[in-house]
């Protein structure tokens, strides 16, 4: 990093190489930019894949803080040295604080989108869409319209720039806010060291700048979070569901169950009797195996109704269920002094439902 920053020095603020001004500066910046490395790892920590509008606050406070600290002792060794007059030391200050935060805004998400492996996966699942080519044709003729050849008012219309911005954030999330702050400032920087417009001072672009970047950030991080509620809550939905399921089972195989251990019952006390007692087994067994029949479907068509809503319509007699129903039921209601009777109005004739969930509801 010290290598950078004295790079930096020498060859954009041509200060003199190997001199104790590039020195004593190059440490400032250095230590300033290590405060900040601090600052991220420490108070106000951050995760890198700035999944929360949280992270994104913590991130730009930590610039905020530390660029405001390090611009000060910045500017107070240039006055100190004489290279700039002590009487604009505070609108320089002013100056290198903005300059710094709008370059840190967009350089670091940059950088964490290269780096995160989320992040870069999202920026990577963008390219080669017809969406995304869409908006990158935008925002080029946005920013030709903005900064492209003209008369010096059309900087008036740097708010234009909000429109793509919002757009990709919108769509995109934090991954297309990132790209789009990057080619923004990109062009800035040509249009100002290449292009030579002066209808706006570097400061005021720069103050634009913050304006649009912050925005861009914040849109972008405001719909991951509501992209990720809603997956949360599309996984709670499925797991609402699966309990929907346990308890339906649960509920409709407790009385085959029952009658399994009743028929079990029935079956120890007939073969203690003496004689041929097979046609009472046959008849029992007869009972037992249509009661795991009945488990079974139930169990498949439950499941199947709690996953798809299905429903597997099929021509059925009402009365016919009715009585199946009622014959099921009417030895577990005689053991607690119930009597079931029937009055049927005659035969129903065939409708088309759902047997097995129509089974379900009457005799629940």
């Amino acid at each position: 990093m010290a290598l950078a920053v004295f790079a930096a020095e020498i060859l954009v603020r041509q200060t003199e190489p190997l001199s104790l001004t590039a020195l004593l500066l190059t440490a400032i910046l250095t230590t300033g930019y290590g405060l900040i490395v601090l600052l991220l790892r420490g108070p106000l920590s951050v995760d890198p894949k700035l999944a929360t509008q949280r992270d994104l606050f913590r991130l730009s406070g930590a610039i905020a803080l530390g660029s405001a600290a390090t611009g000060s002792v910045y500017v107070s060794a240039l006055a100190l040295l004489g290279l700039i007059d002590s009487a604009q030391i505070a609108t320089a200050i002013v100056r290198f604080w903005i300059g710094e935060v709008v370059g840190m805004a967009v350089t670091l998400p940059l950088l964490f989108s290269i780096t995160e492996v989320a992040l870069r996966q999202r920026l990577m699942g963008k390219l080669g869409r017809r969406e995304t080519l869409a908006q990158a044709t935008v925002m080029g003729l946005v920013l030709w319209f903005v900064f492209g050849p003209g008369t010096a008012d059309q900087f008036k219309y740097f708010y234009v720039l909000f429109l793509p911005l919002v757009w990709v954030a919108a769509r995109d999330g934090l991954a297309g806010a990132i790209w789009a702050n990057a080619l923004i400032q990109c062009s800035v920087i040509l249009t100002v060291q290449v292009g030579g417009q002066t209808a706006l001072s570097t400061f005021e672009l720069q103050a634009l700048l913050i304006a649009l970047v912050l925005t861009g950030l914040f849109l972008g991080v405001t719909v991951d979070e509501r992209e990720s509620v809603a997956e949360n809550l599309r996984h709670a939905r499925h797991l609402a569901t699966a309990g929907e399921i346990a308890g339906g089972l649960a509920h409709e195989l407790h009385q085959p169950l029952t009658a399994l251990t009743s028929y079990a019952k029935v079956v120890s006390l007939i073969s203690d009797r003496p004689g041929d007692q097979r046609p009472a087994l046959q008849a029992v067994l007869e009972k037992i195996r249509d009661e795991v029949n009945r488990a079974s479907e139930v169990l498949h068509r439950l499941r199947d109704f709690f996953r798809t809503g299905a429903l597997r319509l099929e021509p059925a007699d009402l009365s016919i269920l009715v009585r199946d129903v009622l014959t099921k039921i009417e030895s577990s209601g005689a053991t607690r002094g119930i009597e079931v009777s029937l009055t049927s109005a005659g035969d129903s004739g065939e409708l088309l439902l759902d047997r097995t969930q129509m089974s379900i509801v009457l005799r629940n």
